[in-house]
């Protein structure tokens, strides 16, 4: 097991991270397949590699932008790394990348600005790892605050809001509930899956550069630990996966309310690993249920 977590500051783990994700994102082009693949695999290699924003966001236009949902998809990152303040000692896991592709009629295509929607799977996840190794935050988009943090208009089930109570109750920050932006100085969230469920094939494995990154030190760092995907969990081929990503022993299992979870620790008792179901309006969680949540990450 690597020990390297227990001996490197968080900083220097999280930019190793950064490093790895970049030259593994270039490797694993060669696996994409789609129609006309050759010219769009060297098309897509010039995006990553360029250095400038505005041309990333040119290229994605020109060339791909009115591909059909299934083509966009296949070039979704698998090691997209997450949002918030990788320093914090707080890492959220949810189910899977949320993203809703887009198409445009190529006719029309330069008629939606780099802000729109349309370009969200770009700047959500194949451009994550870019955004992180900028020593200055993106033109057009933020992974340290996304879209301006939590606005107004999401409904009170979304989850982010969910994990805002959860973190509030955690660090006893008087001011998070009020604020747009402060809960994603408190904790670093990721994503188990790198594809919305819409878009996966078959059963919700991880793919194998997502686990590899998964088993970095980086992940090991955290003191508090909430997975919200227990019902990937449950598959056969993802079972074991917490105790060998999380350096962790099960420990205890139970139920908070109507929501079953499972608790994990480290040998020196270090990181708390809970296990849950998805936060999301859709299931159900009530105020007391959040509330009791954050009381076994102790």
């Amino acid at each position: 097991m690597d020990k390297a977590y227990q001996t490197m500051n968080k900083q220097q783990l999280f930019t190793d991270l950064v490093t790895w994700s970049q030259k593994h994102q270039i490797r694993e082009i060669e696996d994409i397949e789609v129609e006309n693949e050759n010219p769009l695999r060297d098309t897509f290699k010039h995006l990553l590699h360029s250095d400038d924003e505005e041309e990333k966001f040119i290229y994605w236009r020109d060339h791909f932008l009115h591909l059909d949902k299934q083509a966009q998809q296949k070039f979704a990152n698998p090691v997209f790394l997450g949002y918030g303040n990788p320093e914090s000692d707080i890492l959220i896991v949810g189910k899977e990348k949320g993203f809703d592709i887009k198409q445009v009629n190529e006719s029309s295509k330069y008629k939606y600005n780099f802000q729109c929607l349309e370009y969200q799977l770009l700047k959500e996840s194949i451009l994550n790892n870019y955004y992180w190794s900028l020593k200055t935050e993106g033109k057009y988009f933020s992974v340290k605050k996304p879209y301006g943090g939590i606005q107004d208009d999401f409904h009170s089930g979304h989850t982010w809001r969910l994990y805002r109570k959860v973190v509030n109750q955690l660090t006893n920050y008087s001011s998070l509930l009020n604020s747009k932006t402060d809960f994603f100085n408190q904790c670093f969230i990721t994503e188990f899956n790198h594809l919305p469920s819409q878009y996966s094939t078959g059963k919700a494995t991880l793919h194998p550069a997502r686990l590899e990154m998964f088993k970095k030190p980086f992940f090991k760092s955290f003191s508090k630990v909430l997975l919200t995907y227990r019902s990937y969990d449950s598959l056969k081929e993802n079972q074991g996966l917490t105790e060998k990503i999380y350096d962790v022993d099960y420990i205890d299992q139970g139920k908070v309310g109507r929501q079953s979870y499972l608790k994990f620790q480290s040998s020196d008792k270090e990181r708390t690993v809970i296990l849950t179901n998805q936060l999301s309006g859709s299931a159900g969680w009530s105020e007391v249920e959040l509330q009791l949540l954050s009381t076994f990450l102790y």
